[in-house]
């Protein structure tokens, strides 16, 4: 006598799960009813939510020449979440195909091979599909909000199976509960101290990353990467803040839990490297090909950015220019308006010689005066935000004296009513608390904000190098004392550079772009330029003599820059540029 052919289709959703229970009632069931155990396709450790699991790719392949019977110990086995039609489908798929399908949970109702679900079994399989999902959802809800209650009693409880670069995962000596705790890692905190310390010495992500592969120190076997190492020092862990955020379903909003513990990081340096990173971002070119000297620093009169633009070969010249970030369309409302050009050697070597000039000139003291006069500023800020982050701090403290109050009032309230209405005092305060924390927290980012400028104003001009700087050296140059860099075209082969310093000194070079003696000068002291009618405009002050002093008194005059130019002789050389054009040479 031939028995049918039974195929098990078994499915756990974690590694923790045992396939058993489920393999056991298979094989019972096949003795029961005189079927032969053919096969079992197993998903082991793989959620219902994957639709790319391996068996469940494998059952939609059957057909009635693999088995006679598909077996499933119940129907959420099969199942995905929120997918209940998908569920429906499968399971017609499998009888059309020639096998018949039997839920354990369910044995009475067999589906028969080569059938078509009638209206009532399609509403049996629809509200059990409704009824596993929701089942599903509220065992992980349950499950995590297990896990965020123990985490919120214990900020080292080990809640989930990813345990973080710089700890290990042990058995918690001190009860079941949390069943594991998470320790420090000392040859990681090693390596993530060194990041930060490496990382507030100035090396990029790409230096950093190379500091560790070049001495094949590997991060849990494998290679350090900038994306890794991105990732790692925003994570707020290292600053002592332990957070979960988990949303249980799209429709609620994310539940929360953060404590404290101990830093491996100072909150300051923290917030101080991941400011620098932000920066260099910012201002450092990645490119190879177009590097972008003044990446993050030039402008565009729109207010975007400046990119990098090969243009090709120009009477044997390689032609680079810098032109607007803005790609859209004309007929988009927020286009860029004037999609201006101009030469990316020749703005580098005006720029690059204007701080020469700095240097070489008593500009330098024009310079340090206005640097020192914006360190003062700032050190005036900091202070500023010290003296709010204290004031803070005093109010979270009588806040928390007043906490203290109503949890002894809560503890001898005679009434549900009385209770209640402490537990809502408790809750205001709470929300006042954690209002200042974040409000501290933003005046802390800010204080760094501030302390990276200053220190970056520190080293003012006269100690730089610049005999021969190349784009990188000069990058690093303009980086450090620039904050924009604005072309305003007046003529094709006129316009003016508005360059403007961290000190917030400005300068203006007025250029003329010609084949023989192209000009590029420095408007003197006095001197400024209209953004809309570019017409310079020069102030004059004089003092009236007579029988008694009489104040100064001040008068201006407007010039185009054609007229300045013509002027330029009697102004004398003292603001013209030395630009080396030996770029126009070609290659």
């Amino acid at each position: 006598m031939n028995h049918k052919k039974a195929i098990a289709y078994i499915r756990v959703s974690t590694t923790h799960q045992d396939v058993e229970r489920q393999r056991i009632k298979f094989k019972e069931y096949c003795k029961n009813n005189n079927l032969q155990a053919n096969e079992e396709i197993i998903d082991f450790g793989i959620s219902g939510a994957k639709s790319d699991r391996p068996g469940y790719l494998r059952l939609q392949a059957l057909t009635g020449k693999d088995a006679d019977i598909l077996v499933v110990s119940e129907l959420s086995r099969l199942s995905r979440q929120e997918e209940i039609l998908e569920t429906i489908n499968i399971i017609q798929n499998i009888v059309y195909n020639g096998l018949s399908l039997i839920f354990l949970d369910a044995p009475s109702k067999v589906y028969e091979a080569h059938s078509t679900l009638d209206i009532t079994e399609l509403i049996i399989l629809l509200v059990g599909a409704f009824r596993a999902a929701q089942d599903r959802k509220e065992i992980k809800r349950k499950n995590q909000e297990g896990k965020q209650a123990l985490l919120s009693q214990n900020p080292y409880a080990v809640v989930d199976a990813k345990i973080p670069y710089g700890y290990n995962a042990i058995y918690n000596p001190n009860g079941s509960r949390p069943k594991k705790i998470l320790i420090e890692n000392e040859e990681e905190v090693a390596n993530v101290k060194k990041i930060f310390q490496l990382a507030l010495e100035g090396y990029s992500l790409g230096k950093i990353a190379k500091y560790f592969n070049n001495r094949n120190i590997l991060f849990r076997g494998n290679f350090v990467t900038r994306q890794l190492l991105s990732v790692l020092v925003r994570n707020i862990l290292y600053k002592g803040i332990r957070r979960r955020i988990h949303s249980f379903d799209r429709k609620d909003n994310p539940n929360i839990i953060e404590n404290k513990i101990t830093p491996i990081i100072s909150e300051s340096d923290f917030e101080r490297v991941n400011q620098m990173l932000k920066d260099n971002h910012k201002f450092c070119s990645t490119g190879n090909n177009y590097f972008n000297t003044l990446r993050g620093i030039i402008k565009c009169r729109c207010g975007r950015g400046m990119m990098v633009k090969d243009k090709g070969y120009a009477s044997g010249i390689k032609k680079m220019v810098y032109r607007c970030n803005d790609v859209s369309a004309k007929d988009n409302p927020i286009h860029c308006q004037y999609k201006d050009e101009i030469s990316y050697q020749f703005t580098n070597e005006v720029i690059f010689n204007v701080f020469k000039y700095i240097h070489n000139t008593d500009e330098i003291f024009i310079f340090m005066a206005k640097t020192e006069q914006k360190i003062y500023e700032i050190d005036e800020e900091i202070k500023g935000i010290e003296r709010k982050i204290e004031n803070k701090n005093i109010e979270i403290e009588s806040l928390n004296k007043d906490n203290k109050r109503l949890i002894e009032r809560y503890i001898h309230a005679k009434s549900q009513s009385i209770a209640n209405a402490i537990q809502d005092e408790q809750l205001t305060i709470e929300n006042k608390i954690h209002k200042l924390e974040d409000e501290i927290s933003h005046c802390n980012k800010e204080k760094v904000k501030l302390i990276t400028n200053k220190e970056s104003l520190i080293n003012y001009i006269d100690t730089e190098e610049l005999s021969s700087l190349g784009n990188e050296e000069r990058a690093e140059l303009f980086k450090k004392h620039l904050e924009k860099v604005i072309y305003l075209p007046v003529t094709l082969m006129q316009g003016f550079y508005i360059i403007t310093f961290k000190s917030k000194m400005q300068r203006i070079v007025a250029i003329r772009k010609t084949a023989k003696s192209p000009i590029a000068a420095i408007l003197p002291d006095g001197y400024t330029v209209d953004m809309n009618t570019k017409l310079i405009t020069e102030y004059y002050q004089s003092i009236q003599t007579g029988g008694c002093s009489y104040p100064i008194s001040s008068s201006f005059k407007q010039l185009t820059i054609q007229e300045y130019f013509k002027k330029l002789p009697q102004i004398g050389n003292l603001g013209i540029l030395e630009i080396d054009y030996s770029y126009r040479k070609g290659k």
